[in-house]
């Protein structure tokens, strides 16, 4: 789905599972010109990354926040 002006709203270091990452948030517009918001996260592995990507049309952001955030610690490498 694509994304369009996108501005970034916070972008900050954190640990995410005991390990090193880093948080993006940012809002911008579907394809019709509804308001989107957008949430990445990067955590590092000792030998690569691992990329998760969460987007939301905004009224519904409060609601599914947590629930990506679940599913982002939820997530183990094997």
């Amino acid at each position: 789905m694509p994304v369009r002006d996108l501005n970034v709203t916070l972008a900050e270091d954190q640990r995410i599972g005991g390990r090193p990452g880093f948080e993006i948030r940012a809002r911008g517009k579907d394809g019709r010109g509804g308001p989107l918001s957008v949430v990445q996260w990067v955590r590092f592995t000792g030998n690569g990354f691992l990329r998760f990507v969460g987007v939301s049309r905004t009224d519904q952001w409060d609601s599914v926040f947590n629930r990506f955030r679940t599913v982002r610690d939820a997530t183990e490498l094997r």
